[in-house]
């Protein structure tokens, strides 16, 4: 699995988790939230600020597949904003889901070596090892099973356990929800041949099937699929007729080509028809 979007969703809910996965230590609460650097176009998705000035605010970056620029990325992105707000104290966190991902791109991957500590990289997988064997069933570590476990035949026996304790755990509502999706949507990405029903039968949730959230987010997501998959066929139908109007006229078939975008195998077809 390639997405990293889930990342930066869970920890936009608790980012209180991700100091304590890392060992970050802070005394106020910190919001993440998404910043766009407008002259440069670049976008970050792991911001985080708390609503004292004199805080750090942190750079994150989660990434989850091969990116040989993700180093330049993410200090561009902090050099930026250091140049804007230069009097703000900035640091960078970047993450790999496990070290092979990692370029250690030079000279940026030595700065996580400074004993100032304001850049750092992590790998996930050896946090959420370290964590497992202090909080077994720490949510971090159950939501991140179908993500970091390779084998399905693991994941079938124990998915409904491990599940079970996000869904029934004493955590606010919005995070269990959170996590509770998180983990729904790896388990489907890891068990394509079924459906979303069947993985939620699989798991044995609670929740009734069109309560989820990830359930709604589908179906939205079906709609405006739809929606626009819609709009396709009637430009492409718009097309068609314009190229029989063109035809009527005579119209050669390279000028049908240029004004409809049509190929020449459909426009043939008009013809015959």
């Amino acid at each position: 699995m390639k997405t990293d979007k889930e990342f930066y969703k869970l920890f936009a809910v608790a980012p209180e988790m991700l100091f304590e996965l890392t060992g970050i230590q802070t005394n106020v609460a910190y919001t993440m939230k998404s910043i766009t650097l407008k002259e440069f176009e670049l976008r970050i998705d792991g911001f985080l600020e708390s609503n004292k000035r004199d805080e750090p605010v942190y750079f994150v970056e989660f990434q989850a597949y091969q990116d040989d620029k993700i180093y330049h990325r993410i200090i561009k992105g902090m050099s930026i904003y250091g140049e804007r707000y230069p009097e703000r104290q900035i640091k960078g966190i970047l993450f790999f889901t496990k070290e092979s991902l990692d370029p250690k791109t030079r000279p940026w991957y030595f700065l996580s070596k400074s004993e100032d500590q304001d850049f750092q990289v992590y790998y996930f997988d050896t946090l959420l090892r370290l964590l497992e064997e202090r909080e077994p069933e720490h949510p971090l570590v159950l939501v991140f099973k179908p993500y970091l476990i390779d084998e399905q035949d693991t994941l079938r026996e124990h998915s409904k356990d491990w599940y079970s304790k996000l869904e029934r755990g004493k955590l606010p509502e919005e995070l269990k929800e959170t996590l509770c999706t998180v983990f729904i949507r790896w388990m489907t990405e890891r068990f394509k041949e079924l459906t979303y029903e069947e993985v939620l039968e699989m798991l044995e949730s609670l929740t009734p099937l069109e309560e989820t959230r990830a359930y709604k987010e589908l179906v939205e997501k079906g709609k405006k699929e739809g929606k626009k998959e819609g709009k396709k066929i009637g430009k492409h139908l718009k097309e068609l007729e314009i190229a029989r109007k063109m035809l009527l006229r005579k119209d050669s078939v390279k000028s049908i080509i240029e004004v409809t975008n049509l190929s020449i195998k459909e426009i043939e077809g008009l013809k015959e028809g």
